[in-house]
């Protein structure tokens, strides 16, 4: 996560997450230091985790037989941008999978919070989900209340110009990318989609990117690909 600008595996609660990820799960996880824009675009750190992957494959966990075709599963995932990029990945994987081991692996599925996979940032929640913070005498002494993405508490305009910028920047800002079916994986296409490992989707429901998710769920799920969707009612993002 990050928007692309800023985090590491080393920063921002990663180490601990992740590493909550491998008690709980029993997996290895590796965490990429991929190169942070405005110098890294998409492409590089599709490239960085193609890289990573090969890399992991041919060196499995301690025991295991750590034979690049026929290691222990394969999964990739991600938060926020990391989201983004992750399925990036994935989608470049259905559409080239000789990148990974020469074609003869795949990977087992993929897990996505909140991910940003729309760089046109034009989803409906950008401003159904807008903040607010609501007054209302019978709150009493609570007085008032705060409702939509308290993350990204500006005018929802504001939020989706700034926002598209960035997602610029990540593109090298070559417009025709912000649409583009695999660094913009909100627009997927079916072909791209058909056949796509398992997906796991994780997303506050009161976010200004819930839709990133949740559209691009359903689009995969008309694919017949395998999709676990959980919506946190009222929590924002991340």
């Amino acid at each position: 996560g990050g928007s692309w600008y800023y985090g590491s595996p080393f920063t921002t609660g990663y180490p601990q997450l992740l590493s909550r990820l491998a008690h709980l799960t029993g997996f290895v996880i590796m965490a990429i230091d991929y190169p942070l824009a405005p110098v890294g675009k998409a492409w590089q750190i599709v490239d960085h985790t193609l890289a990573a992957l090969n890399w992991l494959a041919a060196n499995g966990p301690v025991g295991s037989s750590n034979d690049p075709v026929h290691g222990p599963p394969l999964f990739i995932g991600g938060d926020s941008s990391g989201g983004g990029s992750a399925m990036a990945t994935l989608l470049t994987l259905q559409k080239h999978p000789d990148l990974l081991v020469g074609g003869s692996r795949k990977l087992a599925g993929g897990f996505f919070y909140s991910p940003w996979t729309n760089l046109k940032c034009n989803t409906p929640e950008y401003y159904s989900h807008a903040y607010a913070k609501v007054v209302n005498p019978f709150l009493k002494d609570l007085g008032e209340a705060h409702v939509g993405d308290l993350m990204f508490n500006g005018h929802p305009s504001e939020n989706a110009e700034a926002f598209q910028g960035n997602a610029l920047e990540y593109v090298g800002h070559n417009k025709s990318l912000l649409m583009d079916p695999i660094f913009s994986p909100f627009h997927a296409t079916e072909e791209l989609l058909r056949g796509a490992p398992p997906m796991y989707f994780a997303v506050g429901g009161s976010e200004s990117i819930e839709g990133d998710s949740t559209i691009l769920a359903q689009k995969a799920a008309m694919m017949n690909v395998p999709v676990y969707l959980d919506i946190y009612d009222g929590m924002w993002h991340v």
